[in-house]
Parts: structure tokens; sequence; C-alpha cells
């Protein structure tokens, strides 16, 4: 194993990890037969990770293999827009007269004439559906002041460590940004937990459902499929 801090030679701030006194605690290590991947590592003091340790960021090269899986990416309406009346009546007006510029043979022969009729009165009428991503949305701008003035405070401490006043207004600046953002997550939390209810009360199934296993399942990453020569799936090794 090699230590990857001491194979590049920087000044002494961008070396220390700690933020009282400049000491290399943290490091990031590599196999030997690895080494040539390693390009450089060093401390980031203006990372704001709201911790008392400086983020490490070491620079690799690897040759791997990203095979994309090709997919068809599929757009669909937006069903919740049927309950309305004059949206409902809109579509099944669409419909019929789609079915009706077709001849009988092209009904019974091809289904992809169907599903295309279908399909293009949906998009005309109804309208394509938006999937919110509802990842860190509680995440707004108060939660970002609070995070902004967390930052300029941990700078001006960093540039004098000895400054009691300036560690003290970063003690309290970071437990008002945790604050604001545990009480900003708590309402998101709420709100879901409101419109499950919601969807229970009116019968609809299915929407409930999507609300409990989203927040069953948490935040699930995005990955892509790394395979090495053989086409095997490396990822995870």
């Amino acid at each position: 194993m090699v230590i990857g801090g001491t194979l590049f030679p920087h000044k002494d701030s961008h070396e220390g990890t700690d933020d009282n006194t400049i000491n290399q605690i943290d490091h990031i290590m590599i196999k030997w037969k690895f080494r040539s991947a390693l390009f450089d590592s060093r401390a980031f003091r203006d990372a704001d990770c709201d911790s008392d340790h400086m983020l490490v960021v070491g620079k690799f090269r690897f040759k791997l293999k990203n095979k994309r899986l090709t997919t068809i990416k599929t757009i669909k309406p937006t069903e919740e827009k049927l309950e309305e009346t004059d949206v409902r009546n809109a579509y099944a007006i669409n419909v019929q007269n789609r079915f009706g510029r077709l001849k009988e043979e092209e009904i019974t022969s091809d289904w992809e004439t169907i599903k295309s009729v279908v399909t293009e009165a949906a998009m005309e009428s109804i309208g394509p559906c938006i999937n919110a991503r509802r990842g860190n949305n509680w995440f707004d701008e108060e939660c970002r002041g609070a995070a902004e003035r967390r930052k300029r405070r941990r700078m001006k401490w960093i540039e004098e460590r000895a400054n009691t006043d300036k560690r003290e207004d970063l003690r309290v600046s970071r437990n008002l940004a945790t604050s604001t953002n545990r009480r900003k997550k708590r309402e998101q939390v709420g709100e879901e937990l409101r419109e499950i209810q919601e969807s229970r009360g009116h019968g609809k199934t299915r929407k409930q459902f999507q609300g409990i296993n989203r927040m069953k399942n948490g935040f699930q990453p995005r990955m892509n499929l790394i395979r090495n020569k053989e086409d095997n799936i490396i990822i995870g090794k």
C-alpha cells in the first residue's frame, strides 16, 4: 500500500487535513501496482463539507469500459388529468375522430396504427407526464443562504484560527444551517405524508402506494454498468 499524500509536493496549507492544526491525519491509500494511476493528492480548504477535517481529493486515471445499455424512451400521458371532465371528454372525442379516419382493414391488421392513434390523442388532449424529482426539493433559498453564511464564516476563521470570536461565529452558523435543513426536510416529509393520506381518502390507490414506495426506498442513485473485456459486470467488486 502507498500513502498518496506523501508522493506529491504541496505547500503546508494544502497538505494539512485538520481544522485546528496543520496535520496530515487523512490520507488516500492505493495499492502499489496501481501507483501510476494516482496523479495528485491534496487537501482543499475551500470545500465546505461542514466538518473539522479538510476534504482530501485525489486525481486518478483508470482504463474502464463503460457499456451503455440502449433503451427506448417512452413518453406517458398524465393520467391524473383524466379525472377532469373536460379533458376526459376531449380525449374521447379525439380518439373517436382518429379512428373514424381509419379504414376497417387497417384497424384489424395493424396494431401499431391503433397504438399510435391512442398515443397521439393522449399527447394532444392530456399532455405528457412530467416526473418531478423529489430528492432535495426542500433545499430552498433559505437553506442555501444559511449554507453560504456558514461557508463565509468558516473561511474567515481559517484565516485567523486563534480568534475565538470567529470560531464561535462559525459554531453558531453551523448550528443554524443544520437546524434549518432539518426543519425543511421535516416539512417536506410532512407534505408527502399528507398527499398519501389524501390519496387514500379519495381512493387513489396507485398514487398512494407510489408515495409509500418513494418514501420507503429513499434516494436511489443512478449507476452506469462497467464491464471488462470479457463483457462481465465489474462494478461493486
